[in-house]
């Protein structure tokens, strides 16, 4: 089963996370350095937690981020 992660950027270096498979799960106000450990440990499909975070880094306007990960496990 697949399902998607929402990141946006609150702050430089701040993110909120929202999973849209379940209403209840959000982190708010973590830092870069936690979302990529956060990351690091789910199955992303078609990329890394290095390229999400790269992602923000090339374009200092975006202000989200979707990511499908793999919940079959």
């Amino acid at each position: 089963m697949q399902s998607e992660l929402v990141i946006r950027r609150i702050n430089n270096g701040h993110f909120d996370l929202f999973d849209t498979a379940d209403s209840n799960f959000e982190l708010k106000d973590i830092t870069d350095t936690q979302l990529l450990g956060y990351l690091r440990n789910r199955k992303l499909v078609g990329t890394t937690a290095e390229a999400v975070l790269a992602t923000f880094d090339t374009d200092s306007r975006r202000s989200s981020v979707r990511v499908v990960i793999d919940r079959s496990l």
